[in-house]
């Protein structure tokens, strides 16, 4: 019985099967580095170590769906949630009976009258007709799940994070 042949790379091994020859992949030396192959120096084995740690964490690290463009709102300051959101602050102010009796256009025109608006709460007002106003406040309360009573627990666990 021949004794197998050690041949150190791929290309060894692919030319000797194809001689018919008896042969074994051998292990890389300790001088092998990926892509420089045997008898690199420490310097380029530690390099190429290292490149490959890199990868590894860069590949962990970054996010693999990134999508081009601007950065996504959060659902919570979309201006028909900040409307809606808005409107149910005002909500809790009234006694039951007159919130259960409140509708969206009601609301939207005491906020126009009655309540100071400045900075980022007059955009939300400002802008826009009357209904636009009520179709993106339905959406909104759709989001918070805000009911006929202007009752939401989505709504008091946000204030309760955030309120000031």
């Amino acid at each position: 019985m021949t004794e197998k042949r050690i041949v150190p790379g791929l290309l060894d091994y692919a030319v000797a099967v194809a001689r018919g020859e008896q042969v074994t992949a051998g292990l890389p030396s300790t001088g092998f580095a990926f892509g420089i192959g045997d008898n690199a120096g420490e310097p380029a084995i530690r390099t190429e170590g290292l490149d490959r740690k890199i990868n590894f964490i860069s590949d962990l690290t970054l996010p693999k769906n990134k999508s081009a463009g601007r950065p996504k709102k959060r659902s919570e300051l979309k201006a028909e949630n900040l409307r809606a959101f808005h409107l149910w602050l005002i909500a809790q102010d009234f006694a039951k009976s007159q919130r259960s009796d409140a509708t969206v256009s009601e609301l939207i025109n005491f906020v126009k009258r009655n309540v100071e608006l400045n900075g980022k709460t007059r955009s939300l007002w400002k802008v826009g007709s009357a209904e636009s106003h009520e179709q993106s406040v339905s959406r909104g309360k759709t989001f918070w799940g805000i009911d006929e009573n202007w009752n939401s627990p989505k709504c008091d666990a946000f204030w309760d994070k955030h309120k000031p």
